[in-house]
């Protein structure tokens, strides 16, 4: 009875592990905090990002304050960032974009000339950082919108876990949004391309959506719809509400495919709308999924049914029902011995 017991204790410990799949988890050491110091042209005096409202070719500085709570030096990295949409409809104020949208004309990385700041902070130190402002001599329409994006310098940990890069970094974002009038621009929805992709190795068709106007689109509410060529029928349909578009900005939206995607004429129907129902949009796109591009996405997909297991998963799995098949014959015996 005693080994019978040690078996089964082994056998829940294997089975504990097959389900345990390893991450690296680490708190968020911040050990530094940064708040805006609002200046009188602050607009809205109950945010704690800016909200400026300036005038052509004004010149401003503008200060934040970050401090050191830690016990040792400590160099953070400041960098100002135009606003962008992700992939999720979601304003992001974290990322410096390679190619700004065609929309925008001047971003907020034009206005503030020293953009990119590395702040040295002693043990426990508290210190203001400045950002100069230049605006433009012509007359700007709408709204610019970015962040100042402050991170520790080198915060990165990177680990390979099953083929993927995991990088965690934890930041602070004060957002910045320079206005010269307090009019409201209307939101207008553009949609520029449909075509098939990847999206985190998944098969998916996007439709290109862009704001081309100077002002956040807010409350935004999509549903898209694929169908065959001289069918009515719908292939694939996504939905999605409640996502934010930054000014002169564009995102891909995508429609999920459960399968390998098909060459073939297909349409994709879209209809969105913006600040509940006040502004609604409505598109139809024809497009061709050529067998090449087709070819190209399922050499380069990574399908969930084909999904590696790890090796030592598969070791567990053949320990463990070696050890369920001796308990089972060692409990056969005791209940034969039992009986006789």
């Amino acid at each position: 009875m005693k080994k019978l017991k040690i078996m089964m204790t082994g056998l829940f410990i294997s089975m504990f592990f097959i389900g345990f799949n390893p991450r690296i988890s680490q708190a968020a050491d911040m050990n530094f905090s940064v708040h805006a110091n609002l200046p009188e042209n602050q607009q809205d005096k109950q945010v704690t990002y800016f909200d400026l409202l300036m005038k052509p070719e004004q010149k401003q500085t503008i200060t934040i304050t970050v401090k050191n709570s830690a016990n040792k030096e400590e160099t953070l990295l400041a960098t100002v960032n135009n606003a962008q949409t992700n992939q999720n409809g979601v304003i992001d104020y974290t990322q410096h974009a390679k190619k700004k949208d065609p929309s925008l004309k001047i971003g907020i990385e034009d206005i503030v000339k020293n953009n990119k700041q590395e702040i040295h902070l002693a043990p426990n130190e508290q210190k203001e950082v400045a950002f100069q402002l230049d605006m433009p001599v012509k007359p700007i329409k709408g709204t610019i919108l970015g962040g100042i994006h402050l991170a520790k310098k080198e915060q990165k940990q990177e680990q390979k876990n099953n083929n993927v890069m995991i990088k965690n970094q934890y930041s602070y974002v004060i957002g910045l949004m320079v206005r010269e009038k307090t009019t409201n621009v209307a939101p207008r929805l553009q949609l520029r391309s449909v075509q098939p992709e990847l999206m985190n190795y998944r098969q998916v068709v996007t439709a290109h959506l862009q704001n081309d106007q100077p002002t956040i689109l807010r409350n935004l509410k999509v549903k898209a719809t694929i169908t065959k060529a001289g069918e009515k029928k719908s292939y694939k349909t996504a939905e999605r509400s409640e996502m934010n578009m930054a000014p002169n900005s564009s995102f891909r939206f995508p429609i999920p495919l459960e399968e390998t995607i098909k060459p073939g004429k297909y349409t994709l129907h879209l209809k969105a709308e913006a600040e509940q129902g006040k502004y609604t949009w409505t598109f139809s796109k024809k497009f061709t999924i050529k067998d090449k591009k087709v070819n190209q996405l399922n050499k380069e997909a990574i399908h969930e049914e084909k999904e590696s297991f790890p090796v030592w998963g598969y070791l567990l799995i053949g320990f463990s029902l070696f050890l369920l098949i001796v308990i089972i014959y060692l409990v056969y015996r005791l209940k034969k011995k039992q009986h006789s």
